[in-house]
């Protein structure tokens, strides 16, 4: 059981995730684990000096589906940063209890390349990197 505002939290992992993914072009996946089920949202955003820009109804599921990973005690987020000429970095945190804790580099190797256990080739131009942790 956590012992923080689903609110709150949920907020501050929201900054704290457009924070720390600094500046370019990125596309967040969150899911939430539900008593009735998995809830997902995505959110494509753009980070520049100080400015985030995103559509509003993105930004608003974006935010619910963080509250019910804090309010359910468990979720993840998936970020892919584009870096340019068709390459991107991969990286992700699980939520705990409304805690997030980074996913290593060969843990989302494995979460994107051995899906049913079978190894299959990452895509092109692919990277897959430890999150930074999150400052909150």
């Amino acid at each position: 059981m956590n012992f923080f505002n689903a609110d709150d939290r949920a907020a501050d992992l929201m900054v704290a995730v457009l924070d720390v993914v600094g500046d370019g072009r990125h596309l967040m996946t969150m899911v939430a684990g539900c008593p009735d089920g998995a809830m997902t949202a995505s959110l494509v955003f753009e980070n520049r000096a100080d400015e985030t820009e995103a559509a509003w109804e993105s930004l608003q599921r974006a935010a619910h589906v963080m509250r019910r990973a804090v309010e359910g005690g468990v979720g993840g987020i998936v970020v892919r940063t584009l870096t340019g000429r068709g390459t991107s970095r991969v990286f992700g945190w699980v939520l705990d209890e409304g805690v997030a804790e980074s996913v290593s580099s060969a843990q989302m190797f494995n979460a994107y390349c051995t899906p049913g256990g079978e190894l299959v080739a990452p895509e092109p131009g692919v990277e897959y990197v430890e999150a930074p942790p999150l400052i909150l």
